[in-house]
């Protein structure tokens, strides 16, 4: 069994609290490895290795949204590796690919109204970007559609960065270390700012 040391900010992420299953995923350092490693850890303890070889330093952030094409249902990001996904029992994770666009190089993903949101995007400091729908009768979610056109720019000339990305009810608050909006629509990303005062620096204190 792999031993997976893990730096304090490195909080395990349980996957049981978002209905995935029961072994939480976790990112660290793999014994005295220079790169992170991607890891299932059991109810007993057990540390399995999913993934090596991943940027130092970096948080993962992790969705659940519907399989796609063979991916998921568990997706992850950390805005500059490849975004990976798992299907909760394989041996590895591989990489998260595009069938429509490319997927965001994002550090904050969220699941809400069927599409996954993705900003925290080092190019695209203003920006949050969303999966789109399947072209079926019944469109539904597919969380590997993103099209190009498929984002929501706030304020991207005010020179601050979204910092935060959470749903409260039907609605999506998007912060920047000062300022802080809410997407009132997710069909036509309508949003509005509640505050030019106040904000977030952290998108884990977001609850």
């Amino acid at each position: 069994n792999a031993q997976l040391r893990h730096r304090p900010r490195y909080d395990p992420l349980s996957l049981s609290q978002q209905h995935i299953h029961q072994e939480p995923i976790a990112v660290g350092t793999d014994n005295d490895a220079a790169t992170d490693t991607i890891a299932k850890v059991t109810t007993g303890g057990v540390c399995s290795i999913l993934a090596t070889g991943k940027t130092s330093g970096l948080r993962w952030e992790w969705v659940q949204a519907p399989t796609s094409g063979g991916q998921g249902p568990i997706y992850g990001s950390n805005g500059t590796d490849t975004a990976q996904q798992w299907d909760g029992a394989a041996g590895t994770t591989s990489a998260w690919t595009a069938s429509t666009g490319s997927i965001p190089a994002a550090k904050y993903l969220l699941y809400h109204a069927d599409r996954i949101w993705a900003t925290g995007i080092a190019a695209e400091p203003g920006r949050v970007r969303y999966s789109g729908l399947t072209a079926s009768a019944i469109p539904g979610p597919d969380p590997r559609n993103w099209d190009s056109d498929n984002y929501v720019d706030i304020e991207p000339q005010d020179g601050e960065e979204i910092t935060g990305i959470q749903d409260v009810g039907p609605y999506i608050l998007v912060t920047k270390p000062r300022k802080t909006y809410v997407i009132t629509d997710v069909v036509t990303g309508a949003w509005r700012q509640i505050s030019n005062t106040t904000g977030s620096i952290s998108h884990r204190s977001m609850v």
